[in-house]
């Protein structure tokens, strides 16, 4: 089903070429295949027509984190903390890289914004 669904998501880029959430979409999909590369490059697409792109910036950060770029991921989670101060995913995510580098207090208080 992932085939079809990345084909759906590119599909509807080619009738919006200016719809984020399509490219956010078809990166998650792409993500989920495997093909991480080409999932960043809609992340970025999707946020170069939308900055604020909250979705966008936390998968985004998401990848970062899992290439070990914790630096770029904190900075992306702050970014879409600072778009959408009550994304939950987001607080989440943000504790557990502070939590692994040993900012515990940073991480409790994001762990309980996200739980908020």
């Amino acid at each position: 089903m992932i085939d079809l669904a990345i084909d759906t998501y590119k599909r509807a880029i080619e009738l919006q070429p200016n719809f984020p959430d399509a490219y956010c979409n078809l990166a998650n999909a792409l993500k989920e295949k495997g093909k991480v590369q080409d999932a960043e490059e809609c992340y970025n697409t999707a946020l170069s027509l939308a900055p604020n792109h909250s979705d966008s910036l936390n998968n985004l950060a998401n990848i970062k984190r899992e290439q070990g770029n914790t630096e770029d991921a904190v900075n992306l989670y702050l970014k879409a903390l600072d778009v959408f101060p009550e994304f939950a995913v987001a607080h989440s995510n943000l504790a557990s890289v502070l939590q692994q580098q040993g900012k515990l207090h940073e991480a409790l208080l994001h762990y309980k914004e996200a739980i908020r």
